[in-house]
């Protein structure tokens, strides 16, 4: 597993130059898109390569898995509403005189 997340990596290591961008145009995001599988495989040879307590492995693919989660489109339109959302909130509440959270008091000379 170990191996074949390394062979992955190759053609994306050599492929990372502006030359070869501009080269592969749109083929280019596919091909490095292979980070992903190699990803995923570097945590299955991390926790086979792991003989007593596979914890530590699973964190990882757990955190992997949950950064890869962030990529989905679905996900990262969410997230983007979110802050759009907060921006807003912090927006009205400076406008009526309502202090956040994070928001320092203001003196009173």
């Amino acid at each position: 597993m170990g191996l074949a997340a390394f062979l992955l990596l190759i053609p994306l290591a050599i492929t990372s130059t502006r030359g070869w961008i501009r080269r592969l145009g749109r083929r280019w995001v596919h091909l490095h898109r292979l980070v992903y599988v190699a990803a995923l495989l570097a945590v299955v040879h991390y926790a086979w390569s792991v003989k007593a307590d596979v914890r530590v492995p699973l964190v990882f693919g757990a955190m992997i898995v949950g950064l890869l989660l962030l990529r989905l489109p679905a996900v990262t339109a969410r997230l983007r509403e979110l802050r759009r959302s907060r921006s807003e909130y912090d927006i009205r509440s400076r406008e009526y005189g309502v202090r956040s959270k994070g928001a320092p008091k203001a003196d009173k000379n």
